[in-house]
């Protein structure tokens, strides 16, 4: 299953950065807490940026991103069946983080798909690179990744188009 990840260019120079574990060692997430190395990914690029544009307030999206994409096998991604009832609350409460939380520190498998609360019936993933089954050659180099200035000026307020698409 194709996976991809946007990241700041500064965190995602090559793909061993770039899926390094550090952003999920250092913030909490939907699905984990603090301290755990471990990245958040998405099925589709345009599911990626959404996701950076919702956690706009804490990055720059003018700032250079890089995007990193892998083929994991499906033996490799565990399914939630069944998340939590409150998983797509506005803030992620305890029991959300807990499954990621188990998932990681059980080491059940290099990746967990987990549904994305921006888009209904598509998915994200939380992905353990130090998990024994993670492939380097699984993933590909990054690429740079820019933003389309009419998404961060949405964004901003500042959108002067007054036409539609």
């Amino acid at each position: 299953m194709k996976i991809h990840r946007l990241a700041l260019a500064r965190y995602a120079s090559d793909k061993r950065q770039a899926f390094s574990g550090l952003s999920g060692f250092v913030v909490d997430g939907r699905w984990h807490s603090k301290p755990r190395l471990l990245d958040y990914a998405s099925q589709s690029v345009s599911l990626a940026a959404l996701e950076r544009l919702v956690h706009y307030k804490r990055f720059n999206g003018l700032a250079p991103h890089m995007l990193c994409s892998a083929d994991l096998p499906e033996s490799c991604i565990l399914r939630m069946e069944l998340p939590p009832s409150d998983w797509d609350a506005l803030e992620s409460s305890a029991a959300v983080r807990d499954v990621g939380n188990r998932w990681y520190d059980e080491r059940k498998s290099a990746a967990l798909m987990v549904p994305s609360t921006i888009i209904p019936g598509e998915f994200n993933f939380l992905i353990n690179s130090r998990h024994p089954a993670w492939r380097w050659a699984w993933v590909s180099t990054p690429v740079p990744f820019a933003f389309d200035r009419r998404l961060l000026e949405l964004l901003s307020g500042k959108s002067s188009h007054g036409h539609h698409t």
